[in-house]
């Protein structure tokens, strides 16, 4: 069978892909990695076999819809787990997210949705419940990799702890490399706030506090840095804003790195604290028994990131900060509890000795059994995407292509090698998956048995 697996973010989505993809290669697939451009090539000149087609959001954008359109009409098997699900968000903010990124229209033409917990799950069969049926409580890959299980997978540096403090930076609305009006006309374009009505109202609110958090945090974080000589301090900015500006920002300071390009995961892994502001990052460390800081100082209780900011300790200002800080380097240190209501509502299959990945793989298999299969020819595929980037490179200076470029990391063919062996040792896996690179931009895993 064919698997079709859409990447758009490399530091949040590629090592959750990879777990997904070796289960995948496992069960008989031949797992194909890409991005949205090459499949937009191949899928248009009908250059792939039919198979499965596993994307990161539905309504994402005009030229999504029709991409999906053309996939739907080649005879493929679509779903979807939307990497952007909206878990921080109270149930108010959260049907505002999913009406803007759901449509009767792109439900009509995919196989399975596949939902992060019950708060998704729920709302979705509640907004579109002609399509209830296509909804599948599975859980996510990433959080599967959020759990004990995969410890070891993100550790470095041969596994010698590291007590650093991780910084968690959230301002893409008014730090990213498109403008706030930018982004507001490109979202009308697309038809998000036709489709829901209150997402205009709800991010112009998000922007004021994004520009007044931003500010607060510049500050806050040379404080930390002048006050804190001797602390190792992570500054990870949003996979989507500009590293530049913290970089500029920070450059005086021997005791702080700004890095944004590798997983979440592994910067956590050698930090003792994250302070953040309405992230998803709260939930990661919470599970990895991490202490958890909100540095809160215009004490907003705004629904977007209400839910992530409860996961650990508010504080309102720098002073209190220095002094959760101070209290974790005791010798008895207090963390808060796990708040298993939370997690219980936002997400799903928190067994540790169960993967939402496996879900997911089984459903691929059902939707791909009615499906002839027919073996791509990888060797033309790989020509046709280097005339295809090629022929590409001349327009990556235009914004929209230079915006992309910071999503997206070059795979390295080595690395993921690396990385998929991991995966297989702790799964405990017997035959080994190959990794074959196509191009910069997309490679195959299949079961080299």
């Amino acid at each position: 069978m064919n698997l079709y697996i859409h990447l758009e973010i490399s530091a949040r989505e590629e090592d959750s892909n990879l777990l997904k993809s070796v289960l995948a290669a496992h069960a008989g697939f031949d797992v194909l990695i890409s991005v949205s451009n090459i499949y937009n090539f191949l899928f248009k000149k009908n250059f792939l076999k039919k198979g499965v087609f596993h994307t990161k959001s539905l309504e994402h954008d005009n030229w999504k819809k029709n991409l999906i359109q053309i996939i739907y009409s080649l005879g493929n098997k679509i779903t979807s787990l939307d990497e952007e699900a909206g878990i921080i968000k109270d149930k108010k903010s959260l049907e505002i997210f999913l009406r803007a990124r759901f449509t009767n229209d792109s439900l009509s033409k995919i196989n399975k949705v596949f939902c992060w917990g019950n708060d998704d799950y729920i709302m979705l069969k509640k907004l579109f419940p002609k399509f209830k049926d296509k909804f599948f409580l599975s859980g996510s890959s990433r959080v599967d990799m959020w759990k004990q299980k995969f410890k070891t997978y993100w550790l470095k540096n041969n596994g010698i702890k590291k007590e650093k403090i991780l910084v968690s930076l959230n301002f893409p609305i008014v730090n990213g490399y498109l403008t706030y009006k930018t982004l507001i006309n490109n979202l009308r374009t697309h038809g998000y706030f036709d489709r829901s009505k209150k997402f205009k109202d709800e991010l112009d609110q998000l922007y004021e506090i994004k520009k007044t958090n931003f500010e607060h945090f510049k500050k806050m974080i040379t404080f930390l840095l002048e006050k804190l000589p001797d602390e190792k301090f992570i500054v990870r900015p949003h996979p989507v804003e500009k590293s530049e500006t913290w970089v500029k920002l920070l450059s005086n300071f021997k005791n702080v790195e700004v890095d944004n390009s590798v997983n979440f995961n592994e910067q956590l892994s050698e930090s003792k604290i994250l302070i953040h502001n309405s992230c998803t990052t709260s939930f990661q460390a919470s599970l990895a028994n991490k202490k958890v800081i909100c540095f809160n100082p215009s004490n907003f209780d705004n629904e977007h990131g209400r839910i992530a900011n409860k996961l650990g300790k508010m504080v309102l200002n720098e002073n209190e900060l220095i002094k959760e800080i101070r209290s974790c380097n005791l010798e008895k240190k207090t963390k808060k509890k796990l708040d298993q209501k939370i997690f219980k509502k936002k997400i799903e299959n928190m067994n540790p000795n169960e993967l939402s990945s496996n879900l997911i793989v089984k459903n691929w298999i059902e939707e791909g059994k009615n499906i002839k299969f027919e073996k791509n020819n990888f060797i033309f595929l790989k020509l046709l995407i280097l005339f295809y980037n090629l022929a590409s490179w001349s327009r990556n200076i235009l914004l929209g292509k230079e915006y992309k470029k910071h999503k997206f990391n070059k795979f390295d063919q080595k690395k993921i090698q690396e990385k998929i062996l991991k995966i297989e040792k702790i799964l405990d896996l017997k035959n080994k998956s190959k990794v074959i690179k196509l191009a910069s931009n997309c490679i195959l895993i299949k079961n080299n048995a």
